[in-house]
C-alpha cells in the first residue's frame, strides 16, 4: 500500500492566508503524492529558491514549480535607421555599440573581412550592460528587461523619435533543452510602447554561448 503525504512549500515568511497552502507573490505550492515521489518534489523546492529572484519595485519574481524556467539567453538593444549616424546614438544613451555602421558603409563580415555592396540603412547594437549570455537560474529575462527598460526611461523622447523613422527593438536571444516561458506584466509592455520599440524573442536550437 502506498504511503501519501500531504506537503507544501513556503516561499517566504509572510505566506497565503488559508490553511494548508504556503506561497509567496501569489504562488502557491500544495500537493498530496506518494512516497516515492517525494525526491523529485524536493529537488524541484531546491531549484525554485535559485529561480526566486529580486525585481525592484515589484518585490520577487517567482516562478510556479509546474513551471521552471530554466534556460539562457543574452538581451540587446538594437537600432536600424535610414539616415541617422550611429555615433549620437552612443552619445546620448552612453552606451557603446558592439555593432555599428553607417548607411553606404562597404558591407563587412563579423571579423571585419570587406563583402560586396553598400548597407542601405545605418545600424547600431549593443548587450548594454556587458552581461553577455546568463543563466535564468541566475538572473531571469524579465528582471534584465527590467533593469535595461529603467536605464532607458531617461531617454525616451530620444528613443521615440528614432523610431518614428527608424526601428527600435528590444532583442532576447534565448536557449533551453526544455520548454520554458517568458511573462511580461502589462507595465513591462506599456514602458516599451512609450519607447516606440518592439520586442523579439529569438530563439536557438543549439546553445550559443560556447563558454
Amino acid at each position: 500500500m502506498a504511503l501519501h503525504f500531504d506537503y507544501a512549500l513556503r516561499l517566504r515568511s509572510n505566506s497565503v492566508k488559508t490553511p494548508g497552502l504556503y506561497g509567496y507573490a501569489g504562488v502557491v505550492v500544495h500537493r498530496s503524492a506518494s512516497l516515492a515521489s517525494m525526491y523529485s518534489f524536493v529537488v524541484a523546492s531546491l531549484s525554485l529558491w535559485h529561480i526566486a529572484m529580486p525585481l525592484g519595485r515589484r518585490g520577487v519574481h517567482t516562478i510556479t514549480l509546474g513551471l521552471m524556467q530554466l534556460y539562457s539567453y543574452i538581451l540587446d538593444l538594437r537600432i536600424w535607421h535610414p539616415k541617422l549616424d550611429p555615433d549620437p546614438i552612443s552619445q546620448n544613451l552612453g552606451i557603446k555599440p558592439h555593432i555599428a555602421h553607417r548607411v553606404g558603409d562597404a558591407r563587412r563580415t563579423p571579423q571585419g573581412t570587406l563583402r560586396e555592396g553598400f548597407y542601405k540603412e545605418s545600424y547600431w547594437s549593443s548587450n548594454p550592460f556587458n552581461h553577455g549570455w546568463r543563466d535564468s537560474s541566475e538572473v531571469q529575462c524579465e528582471n534584465s528587461l527590467e533593469e535595461l527598460l529603467a536605464f532607458l526611461e531617461p531617454h525616451k523622447e530620444f528613443l521615440t523619435s528614432i523610431s518614428k523613422d527608424g526601428t527600435v527593438r528590444i532583442w532576447i536571444s534565448s536557449h533551453s533543452k526544455e520548454n520554458f516561458a517568458i511573462e511580461l506584466p502589462p507595465g513591462m509592455l506599456k514602458q516599451l510602447a512609450a519607447f516606440g520599440a518592439t520586442f523579439v524573442h529569438d530563439v536557438y536550437q543549439v546553445p550559443q554561448n560556447s563558454s
